[in-house]
């Protein structure tokens, strides 16, 4: 965001599963944006993982937006469970890349973007690595 973040900080979901979150004011709107790499996630770890962010999102009085890697497909029953429990959905088209890889059809989709039914997203880009070597992504949202 061009905008200066209101707050930022970090949540853990399990001892090995965290996420970064910002709150940003953007006019009149307020919304809490959590990124998350849930890309190691264990299938034994991957049940309490959604129920305590499920919890998360549930105790926030501001929009939520979730970006990143959830660890699953989006029609996994786990994922599935967690929209319908938060009242979030999928944004995105499916995207079958990390920014790294090419396609394949293969590949269960890296990223998604999930936010509530009045949040709306206009486009996604993939732009060059970040200093830790990752890939960055610029998703272009409408509030």
């Amino acid at each position: 965001s061009t905008t200066e973040p209101k707050s930022r900080g970090k949540v853990y979901f399990s001892s090995a599963q965290e996420a970064s979150y910002v709150v940003i004011n953007k006019g009149q709107h307020t919304l809490l944006i959590l990124n998350i790499d849930f890309s190691n996630l264990s299938s034994g770890s991957a049940p309490n993982v959604y129920k305590n962010m499920t919890e998360f999102v549930k105790q926030q009085n501001v929009p939520v937006l979730i970006v990143g890697d959830f660890g699953m497909v989006s029609w996994s029953p786990l994922f599935q469970k967690f929209l319908i429990d938060t009242g979030l959905e999928v944004k995105n088209h499916v995207i079958l890349s990390d920014g790294q890889r090419t396609f394949d059809l293969f590949n269960a989709p890296q990223i998604n973007v999930l936010g509530y039914k009045t949040l709306g997203l206009k486009d996604i880009e993939i732009l060059g690595n970040s200093q830790e070597g990752r890939r960055r992504f610029l998703f272009k949202i409408i509030l």
